[in-house]
């Protein structure tokens, strides 16, 4: 869940609805695919139940996703065919959100675009310092006691707080509100 919770709390409330009311709910089987390595992916997703597989083809699984998680970020922002395949290890909900959206979105709304971009930006560089210690190599990130992260103390405990309410929030409108 961490990766969405860099997304939700750099997103207000305005925000989310307009996630819900973009968006739609998509049910996945096991074993269904829902990016191809290689491949343009006209969607990102946000899990909302289950668990989805990432492979590489020259490589293998390299990742479990689970509820939080975001897919599809990557080719968001700088426009690249998918860098791997992402399939539902078991069945699975996920809000689906066109790209086409996003991108008109961003480029009507630019306050929502700066909070988009700075909540993709801290998960990518996350997720950079999280594939450095998974290598063996040092990375303070998010995850790093107080007195050696930057940032004002219990600043990143407060932005996790936000977004799990956040995503407690989204659920909510998931739920509650018309499509």
């Amino acid at each position: 869940m961490k990766n969405l919770l860099y997304i939700l709390g750099q997103l207000e409330e305005p925000d989310l609805r307009w996630l819900r009311r973009a968006g739609s709910l998509r049910k996945l089987q096991r074993g269904e695919t829902m990016i191809w390595e290689g491949r343009y992916s006209p969607s990102l997703f946000i899990v909302l139940q289950g668990s989805l597989v990432v492979t590489v083809a020259a490589v293998g699984r390299v990742a479990t996703l689970r509820r939080g998680e975001v897919v599809g970020e990557i080719s968001f922002v700088d426009h690249a065919l998918p860098s791997a395949t992402v399939e539902a290890a078991e069945p699975s909900l996920v809000l689906e959100v066109s790209k086409e959206a996003l991108y008109a979105k961003v480029a009507d709304d630019t306050a929502f675009g700066m909070r988009w971009y700075r909540a993709v930006a801290l998960f990518m560089a996350d997720r950079m310092r999280s594939a450095q210690m998974a290598r063996g190599l040092p990375a303070l990130g998010l995850d790093a006691p107080d007195e050696q992260a930057s940032g004002p103390p219990g600043a990143q405990m407060d932005a996790a707080v936000l977004a799990k309410s956040g995503f407690q929030r989204l659920l909510k409108l998931l739920t509650d509100e018309p499509a």
